[in-house]
């Protein structure tokens, strides 16, 4: 891409021209709130599905607060800032919340992407699969309704452990195939660091340093696992259509 005396940046024939005056902005801020207005009908159904969520969020927040006598702050600020913590207090774990929310993100927009692709259901499948039980396992760890809230519902721990088992097996055995041609040795390495993890929570005492690391790892592992078996395919249909 060239550069031209006047300051326009030619490509294949066509300039565009990079105006930073107090002009330009104020045209550019015009032509935005001209394009938003334009769009207002034909995306008004999803504004109401968003702010419908919104509206309940918000109502939900009221609620608890009410029943359980918690200022509104307090469910809505970060903890570090609520409690008057360093920031730093509780980092792995908030790391690790990102990690979770990162790979289930990438499970269910690969599920969504690959799901129109021709030959690509099972991958879209086993992504959407991951990508369910990836956000159960990251609700429950950011939450601790393993520690709270399943108990009250007679889901103790260990039985926890063995549905959220039962969930990986029969995502591997449905989805096999798409397993076995990826790279599975990084699947195979995180499951092992979950399973390291449960292992320390359940035999080792004052454990939580090496419960969480190696729980940390292995959601790291997982999404590093994910995106390459997304990119691997999303490259193979590139090339099918190139």
């Amino acid at each position: 891409m060239k550069t031209n005396k006047d300051g326009e940046l030619g490509s294949s024939g066509q300039a565009l021209r990079l105006d930073l005056s107090l002009s330009g902005l104020f045209g550019l801020a015009v032509q935005i709130v001209r394009r938003a207005a334009g769009q207002w009908r034909p995306l008004w159904p999803v504004l109401s599905v968003l702010f419908g969520l919104y509206a309940a969020g918000t109502l939900a927040l009221v609620a608890l607060s009410a029943a359980t006598n918690t200022p509104l702050a307090m469910l809505t600020r970060d903890v570090a800032a609520s409690l008057g913590a360093k920031f730093y207090i509780g980092l792995l774990s908030s790391i690790g919340a990102l990690l979770w929310c990162a790979a289930a993100t990438t499970c269910f927009l690969g599920a969504a992407v690959l799901r129109r692709a021709s030959g690509q259901r099972e991958c879209a499948g086993f992504l959407l699969g991951s990508g369910v039980l990836l956000t159960f396992l990251g609700l429950d760890d950011f939450f601790m309704l393993h520690g709270v809230i399943y108990p009250r519902l007679g889901l103790e721990e260990g039985v926890l452990v063995v549905l959220y088992a039962a969930g990986l097996v029969a995502l591997i055995l449905r989805y096999r195939s798409v397993l076995l041609d990826s790279d599975i040795l990084l699947w195979v390495v995180g499951a092992l660091l979950f399973v390291m993890s449960v292992l320390v929570d359940g035999f080792v005492k004052d454990s939580t340093a090496f419960e969480d690391i190696p729980k940390a790892a292995g959601i790291c592992t997982w999404l590093c696992y994910y995106w390459r078996l997304l990119m691997a395919r999303l490259d193979g249909e590139a090339s099918l259509h190139a």
